[in-house]
């Protein structure tokens, strides 16, 4: 994928909390990026749509709904696994970020 023709998707999960001690901050941040080239762009919306729709049938299409059903978990998985498209994704384990590291300041 040629960089000039991509368009970037961004999502994340958690909170920038590092204090993880709090009853309602976990442990991990997660930062996904998913990347489509120009050109794609309305075939893989069309056939992410197409998915969703049959999957999901309303709202949108999240891990937490399939989190009970591996089965359905692995064929939505299966149905994505055609589209055009590429992910990166990071996972930071809080914990181990040092507290005077510039990462404790959430700007």
């Amino acid at each position: 994928m040629e960089a000039a023709s991509l368009k970037v998707f961004v999502d994340e999960f958690g909170q920038p909390n590092l204090d993880v001690s709090k009853a309602d901050v976990g442990t991990h941040f997660v930062l996904v990026a998913i990347l489509v080239n120009a050109t794609e762009i309305a075939a893989a919306r069309s056939a992410v749509e197409a998915v969703r729709a049959k999957q999901f049938q309303s709202g949108e299409m999240r891990a937490k709904r399939l989190a009970k059903n591996l089965d359905r978990y692995r064929a939505v998985l299966g149905e994505l696994n055609d589209i055009p498209f590429k992910f990166y994704a990071i996972a930071v384990d809080k914990r181990e970020i040092r507290v005077e590291s510039g990462l404790a300041f959430k700007d």
